[in-house]
């Protein structure tokens, strides 16, 4: 996966500037999460305003109670010990330094983050192909995800737009 704020921690981790390693590292999974969310919901035909709705869902909320029953595992941060090394060694970490102004973390920890956050993408992306909701090499089929293609246009909703543009 090609992620934006997992190559500026890199970068970060590189440079020995751990503190904003950390709160890259943790957007990254963030992200990680709501894509996995959102593969499951188009994979299940869930409808627009369903996925729409979901976006809204509180990060926590969406692992423990959404993912989680998706790949019919117990996905709590305390109860799941793959899940419980991120929030122990990224989600607290990150926590603390942006609402209780931590202002030092060593390159162990910096470290130890990364790693939690590399097992858990892999735990999560082996569960997320297991159920069917990736490829076995852990890729997407992005094409299932266009809705635009003829199977899913809503060819009122075209009409519309371009009556609204003046070219109908």
């Amino acid at each position: 996966m090609i992620d934006k704020f997992l190559s500026k921690a890199i970068h970060h981790l590189y440079t020995e500037e751990f503190l904003f390693a950390i709160i890259e590292l943790q957007t990254s999974f963030e992200s990680y999460i709501r894509m996995c969310h959102y593969l499951i919901l188009v994979k299940k035909g869930e409808s627009d305003e369903k996925i729409e709705k979901a976006k809204n869902y509180s990060f926590r909320n969406t692992i423990v109670h959404h993912i989680g029953k998706y790949l019919d595992i117990d996905l709590d941060f305390e109860n799941n010990p793959v899940i419980n090394k991120w929030y122990i060694n990224l989600y607290s970490l990150r926590n603390k330094i942006v609402h209780s102004d931590l202002s030092y973390i060593s390159g162990d920890e910096a470290y130890a983050a990364f790693d939690a956050l590399d097992e858990n993408i892999n735990y999560l992306n082996e569960l997320m192909v297991n159920k069917g909701f990736m490829e076995p090499d852990g890729k997407v089929i992005i094409e299932e995800l266009n809705r635009n293609t003829p199977a899913h246009i809503d060819s009122k909703e075209v009409e519309k737009r371009l009556k609204e543009r003046g070219f109908l």
